[in-house]
């Protein structure tokens, strides 16, 4: 199996195949998808400062530590939208 071409949409990962099971796949970023991310990551952070910028380091540790309750409260697991747990799911028929 090839990889998909840039035509899919994976012009900056790569997808391998694994030698001991070949039913599963690994996604591996390509040095220009590395660099794509490492500069979305610092738009985030530019906007994550700009967003708090009324607050102090403090205070900015207390609101990570309350929303971080509020997700484990809501079972959202870490990195994932809540939304994406409705795609392809029941929730997304029910619209």
């Amino acid at each position: 199996m090839r990889p998909p071409g840039s035509r899919h949409g994976w012009s900056h990962s790569n997808l391998r195949l694994r030698k001991l099971d070949r039913r599963l796949y690994a996604l591996h970023l390509t040095a220009r998808g590395t660099k794509k991310l490492q500069a979305v990551g610092q738009v985030i952070r530019q906007h994550q400062d700009a967003l708090c910028a009324a607050l102090n380091g403090s205070e900015r540790e207390t609101l990570a530590d309350l929303l971080s309750r509020i997700a484990e409260e809501q079972q959202l697991r870490p990195g994932i939208h809540p939304g994406y747990r409705r795609l392809g799911g029941r929730a997304a028929h029910e619209k």
